[in-house]
């Protein structure tokens, strides 16, 4: 997926550096702030694909061919990306909070199954996000193909 943009190609690879830091960072404390950086940046991305989409459609008639497609194709990318660090985050969330349920530490606040239930329910949430990220794609590169021909 060619990406023009310079700032979004920027806060991609940023994101990508971040994520391969992210598989050696031991502590949960330096994979939250691993985590907080890679949101930041694809954040940062999926704003930068906002604002060219507004663009493109400012254009209206002068559409370059092939290119609505896609920008439409990179959005769902960084929002799948997006969906995919949330729920790895929220899945290191959860073992933290099932270790507290376990394990209880003295002067925290003790964790209620109530509480990793409703977790549970977030990382469902999360699976559903990515499952309509994958039709979405689908969708596109079906509109690609048909746009090509």
């Amino acid at each position: 997926l060619p990406v023009k943009n310079q700032k979004v190609r920027e806060a991609i690879l940023s994101a990508q550096a971040y994520g391969q830091e992210l598989v050696k960072a031991e502590t949960p404390d330096r994979q939250s702030e691993l985590y907080d950086q890679i949101f930041m940046y694809l954040n940062e991305a999926k704003t930068a694909v906002r604002d060219d989409v507004a663009e493109m459609n400012k254009k209206g008639a002068q559409k370059i061919a092939g290119q609505e497609q896609q920008l439409l194709a990179l959005k769902t990318f960084v929002a799948h990306q997006l969906a995919c660090q949330t729920l790895s985050r929220n899945l290191v969330l959860l073992k933290s909070f099932i270790r507290k349920y376990n394990t209880p530490v003295v002067g925290e606040k003790p964790t209620r199954a109530e509480d990793v239930a409703r977790f549970l329910e977030t990382i469902t949430a999360n699976h559903e996000d990515l499952a309509q990220y994958a039709t979405e794609n689908e969708k596109t590169k079906d509109a690609a193909v048909h746009t090509a021909k």
